[in-house]
């Protein structure tokens, strides 16, 4: 008599257990670090702790279903309130328990990529048009993910089918531009601006994107006639499920959620307005002072952000975003050692703050240590192949520490993967164009490779390049009349700032010297 194949035991074994009643073992939930709730109104907490009590008084015997409920219900209470990473917990918590709800895999991809997690982001997204790959405000955030992770075919793809099922959406319409931006398919970009602006006249910070579509198009006239109409007003994106998450908010917080509708518009000023009210409502708010703070910031009024942070941070020293953010703004002071050491608290109390990381990177690489910020820049790469951005922090990275070939390496597979970007082949001109070694030095590519990009889009960073690529072939007369051909342009059109880094090439040109310098930041 044969012997009975082990998939049969496993079958009989099997059909055996669940004759028997016996269920499935439930999922592994994480452990929640409750974040302190000092900084929040008296009303709030007990929103909050009501939330909790409901989670922990479920009996073990409880559905699934009810306990991923319990768990989502509070992960919206820590989003709505600014706690991400408890949020973050409370969602994969309830995704586990209850992974037939769309909205948790929503909420946990969204904040995901938020805090720059953008693998995590992909896997949450995914399952949650798993569960209904028709849904708008999913398909958006998947779009704008996309785009993140600069697969722009994915992101048009997605922006495109937007569109097609509902050409109002200006969350589709917006991606659509987005990606045409990156593309520099500047008439589609101007197409789309323009579609947005018949839908939403207020959102005018619209106009100073058109200006841009119709000056590199070589129309200056259109271009001057939309930077003369330009606001601070943004796109307003509609999504249910942020929307529930506003609606969950009370007393002081409603100052808070119109000054960060403001906010998001672009409206910086009437934001800082009202964001400056609620901490006089609320002095000891300290998600109150660090929106103050961020408003300050995007005026340009650093040194007031810096105490705002400072002051969200007294109130509550644990709180991560005040940190990233004080961050921010000492390195744009020019504070890099003091940027590093916020980022890495930041870091301390958020291991997965992918912008912590990120700008913690370029901190070490401005200190002049390349090799430490090789390091953190590969280990983004290494968690996700897509980051484009840390891959050109990697390669200027390896530039700085004198590996030009392995930067030239990593900048034509960086540019492989994202075939359609210019911003790998432009370096890659640079470095062509600059290099010392001479198993990299190849000026006459550099040149071709500049003139290609100057042609397709002739940004000041692409005539920058072909001007240093035609002195690297001798040709300084050429490169000379490139810039001051450029810089009377932008001059005549109201726009000379852009041109500083134009105006220092030009005076090294004209003393003879040789780019020998990448010019990269």
């Amino acid at each position: 008599m044969s012997r009975p194949s082990r998939a049969l035991v496993a079958a009989t074994v099997l059909a055996l257990v669940a004759s028997c009643g016996v269920e499935t073992p439930p999922p592994a939930l994480e452990e929640l670090q409750r974040p302190v709730l000092d900084r929040l109104e008296a009303s709030v907490r007990t929103q909050i702790e009501t939330a909790l009590e409901a989670v922990e008084s479920l009996p073990a015997a409880a559905p699934a279903p009810e306990k991923g409920k319990a768990w989502g219900a509070l992960g919206r209470l820590y989003d709505a309130y600014e706690f991400p990473a408890a949020a973050a917990t409370c969602y994969r918590n309830a995704r586990a328990l209850a992974p037939e709800e769309l909205q948790w895999h929503y909420y946990s991809g969204r904040l995901a990529r938020a805090a720059g997690d953008l693998t995590a982001a992909d896997a949450a997204l995914a399952a949650a048009l798993a569960v209904d790959g028709g849904d708008p405000a999913v398909r958006a955030e998947l779009g704008r993910l996309r785009l993140d992770q600069r697969r722009l075919e994915e992101a048009a793809e997605v922006a495109d089918a937007l569109v097609a099922d509902d050409p109002a959406s200006a969350a589709g319409l917006l991606l659509r531009a987005q990606v045409a931006v990156e593309r520099r398919d500047w008439r589609q970009a101007r197409s789309d601006y323009e579609r947005l602006l018949v839908l939403q006249p207020g959102a005018d910070r619209l106009h100073r994107l058109l200006a841009v579509a119709c000056r590199e198009l070589g129309d200056g006239e259109c271009a001057r006639g939309h930077l003369a109409l330009e606001g601070s007003g943004g796109v307003r994106l509609e999504d249910p499920y942020l929307a529930t998450l506003t609606d969950l908010r009370s007393g002081v917080n409603s100052v808070l959620d119109e000054a960060l509708t403001l906010y998001q518009e672009g409206d910086f000023e009437s934001a800082e307005k009202l964001f400056a009210e609620a901490v006089a409502l609320d002095p000891g708010n300290a998600r109150a002072h660090l929106d103050r703070g961020s408003a300050l910031k995007e005026l340009g009024r650093l040194e007031e952000a810096l105490a705002q942070f400072d002051e969200a941070l007294r109130l509550q020293p644990t709180y991560a975003k005040a940190l990233y953010n004080r961050g921010v703004v000492l390195a744009a002071q020019g504070d890099d050692a003091a940027a590093l050491a916020a980022y890495e608290q930041t870091l301390e109390l958020d291991p997965r703050h992918g912008e912590a990381r990120f700008n913690r990177a370029n901190a070490l690489r401005r200190l002049g240590r390349p090799a430490e910020a090789l390091a953190a820049y590969s280990d983004l790469v290494a968690e996700d192949p897509a980051n484009g951005r840390a891959r050109l922090g990697r390669a200027v990275a390896l530039l700085d520490l004198g590996r030009d070939g392995e930067a030239l390496a990593a900048l034509e597979e960086s540019d492989r993967l994202f075939p359609r970007s210019p911003t790998f082949k432009n370096l890659i001109a640079r470095v062509l164009v600059t290099s010392a070694d001479p198993q990299v030095r190849d000026p006459a590519r550099g040149l071709v490779l500049a003139q290609r990009l100057a042609m397709a889009a002739p940004t000041v960073e692409h005539v920058e390049t072909l001007a240093m690529a035609q002195a690297a072939v001798g040709d300084f007369q050429g490169a000379i009349t490139n810039l001051e051909r450029t810089l009377a342009e932008l001059k005549r059109t109201g726009r000379s700032e852009a041109g500083t880094p134009l105006a220092r090439r030009l005076e090294e040109l004209r003393a003879g010297r040789p780019p020998r310098d990448p010019g990269i930041d």
